[in-house]
C-alpha cells in the first residue's frame, strides 16, 4: 500500500530511460492565458479601492481587456504570443489603469488600438517607444486636443492643399463625407 506508485524499468546499454505519469505539451500562450495574464497584473498593482469603485474599475478593465484580446486576435493572432514580454505587460496594465479611471468610450478606441499595435511592436525600435508613450498621453488628451492634432499633422504632411478659405478647409478636409 505504501509503494502503491512504484514503477520499474530496465534497458539496454546506451538507451536513456524517461519515466512520466503526465506529459504536458504548450505550444505558447492561448487566449485564456493572455486575458488571465492581463487581467491579474491589473488587479496585483491598481490601488485598492472602496467596494462601489472597485467594482465599477473591474468591470471596466474586465470590458477593456475582452475588447482589447478580441481585437488583438482577430488582427494578428500570433500576437498573443508576445503577452509573456514584461514591456507588453507594463503597458497593458497603463492602458487598463488609465482607462479605468475615465471610462471614456473614446479613450477606450484609443488606447485599444495602440495597444494592438504595440504587441505587433515587441522589438524595441522607435515605434515601440512611441506607442508606450502615445498610451500614456491619450488619457491625458481630450476630443479637441485629438481634432488639433490631427489637423496639424494633415497640414504637415499632406501636399499640394488647395485650401481657399476656412470653410472650405471644414468642408473638404474635417468634415466626414
Amino acid at each position: 500500500m505504501i509503494n502503491d506508485n512504484q514503477k520499474k524499468q530496465s534497458g539496454s546499454c546506451g538507451s536513456t530511460n524517461t519515466q512520466a505519469d503526465k506529459i504536458i505539451i504548450n505550444n505558447g500562450i492561448t487566449y485564456r492565458d493572455a486575458k488571465e495574464i492581463a487581467l491579474d497584473v491589473f488587479k496585483d498593482n491598481f490601488i485598492q479601492l472602496k467596494n462601489e469603485a472597485e467594482g465599477v474599475a473591474i468591470k471596466r478593465v474586465e470590458d477593456f481587456t475582452e475588447n482589447f484580446l478580441k481585437n488583438l486576435q482577430e488582427r494578428n493572432e500570433e500576437s498573443l504570443r508576445n503577452m509573456n514580454d514584461p514591456g507588453i505587460q507594463f503597458s497593458i496594465y497603463q492602458a487598463q489603469k488609465n482607462y479605468a479611471k475615465s471610462g471614456d468610450k473614446d479613450l477606450e478606441k484609443i488606447l485599444v488600438e495602440l495597444l494592438v499595435q504595440r504587441c505587433q511592436s515587441p522589438d524595441r525600435d522607435l515605434n515601440q517607444i512611441i506607442l508606450d508613450e502615445s498610451l500614456e498621453a491619450a488619457s491625458k488628451l481630450k476630443e479637441e486636443h485629438f481634432a488639433l492634432l490631427s489637423t496639424t499633422l494633415l497640414i504637415a504632411y499632406k501636399t499640394n492643399l488647395q485650401i481657399y478659405d476656412y470653410e472650405d478647409f471644414i468642408k473638404n478636409y474635417i468634415t466626414p463625407p
